[in-house]
């Protein structure tokens, strides 16, 4: 996507085992411009990012998927949907939506964040399929969706249901 708003093809990469912050925490890099970076061959692909995200939950690696959201909020920046499925108190798991125009700098996740929501339970493995950027209610603005794969409300070892959440642009 164009997170920056400069009409160039952004890049965006996670290593889910990124330690910045963390232990294994998690973190994602953003290149502006990415192909004319790329064209550069930097020395060093990372000291070339023009963002750095990293999460703040040990082990809840943050990053494990990433999409393009849109311009979710229209302040002309596109968005993007990150996962953090052992995010959280006791690794209930989370999905953030992060603001293109704050993607800037060396930031931990909450300073980027336009929302976020956690799982109900740990091990649900909320966010291992997310799908940004979507007119589910064909409003013109883009809606959201996300999988918790062991998704149960009994909280049972046995009983291990999934489930799909989509949060519609009307709704926000």
């Amino acid at each position: 996507g164009d997170f920056d708003a400069d009409g160039a093809l952004d890049g965006v990469v996670s290593a889910i085992g990124d330690a910045t912050e963390a232990s294994a925490g998690g973190g994602l890099w953003m290149w502006s411009d990415v192909v004319a970076v790329l064209s550069k061959a930097p020395a060093s692909p990372l000291d070339a990012a023009t963002a750095h995200v990293w999460g703040s939950t040990s082990s809840g690696q943050f990053g494990y998927r990433l999409d393009a959201a849109g311009d979710v909020d229209g302040d002309g920046y596109e968005d993007l949907l990150v996962a953090e499925p052992y995010g959280g108190t006791d690794a209930v798991g989370r999905v953030w939506l992060l603001s293109g125009a704050l993607l800037d700098g060396d930031t931990e996740v909450e300073d980027a964040a336009l929302w976020g929501c956690e799982g109900m339970h740990t091990d649900n493995f909320i966010g291992s399929f997310i799908l940004g950027d979507a007119d589910f209610d064909g409003d013109g603005t883009p809606d959201i969706a996300l999988t918790a794969l062991y998704w149960d409300t009994a909280d049972s070892d046995t009983v291990r249901s999934g489930r799909v959440a989509v949060w519609l642009s009307s709704r926000w």
